[in-house]
């Protein structure tokens, strides 16, 4: 069996982005809290008729409408702070950053693929919430995709920022962690 040229294997970082973004699909917290709790809060927000009706002063704005964009938000604050540290924290306690040390891989390209599934994950999501936000409830998409876009990839950035620092300085994911950083 002849082994296939790296081009047609593809990088391996390209392939360590699959294998975490099937991990974290895998694992309950992205897509549980980081993408249903907020999808089946913003349904459940849409169907609250008060929250249906115009703000005053809001150029004919719903509650709902501005809820929106918060809701968008919510999902990425909890796949960046609790979805990204809690992976990281795990590879870390497991000794997955340390033994990556030795590959040419390297534990730079973890932090990056985590990043990017993150990502991606947040993308998806934000779709999917604009989406059921205006087929299901009659929301107009944003009044100019570019700026939308723009702010939205500067609060990805942000908060994936702060979960990495969440998960650098966190001595780890649970109680045994608490119980031995004592020490």
């Amino acid at each position: 069996m002849s082994a296939l040229p790296t081009a047609e294997r593809g990088s391996a970082t390209w392939r360590l982005v699959k294998a975490e973004s099937t991990l974290c699909v895998r694992d309950k917290v992205a897509p549980l809290w980081g993408i249903g709790f907020p999808l089946v809060l913003l349904i459940v927000l849409g169907s609250v008729p008060d929250l249906r009706g115009p703000v005053e002063g809001g150029g004919g704005l719903t509650y709902f409408d501005l809820y929106v964009p918060v809701l968008v938000l919510f999902n990425l604050a909890i796949l960046a702070t609790a979805s990204l540290p809690t992976t990281l924290a795990g590879y870390r306690e497991n000794g997955v950053l340390r033994r990556m040390r030795t590959t040419p891989v390297g534990p730079a390209r973890v932090l990056a693929a985590q990043l990017v599934a993150n990502f991606a994950i947040a993308v998806v999501a934000m779709v999917l919430f604009l989406a059921v936000a205006g087929l299901g409830f009659g929301v107009d998409l944003p009044g100019h995709l570019p700026g939308f876009a723009l702010a939205w990839l500067l609060a990805a950035a942000a908060l994936l920022a702060i979960g990495l620092l969440i998960t650098a300085l966190a001595p780890g994911r649970g109680p045994a962690a608490r119980c031995c950083s004592s020490r």
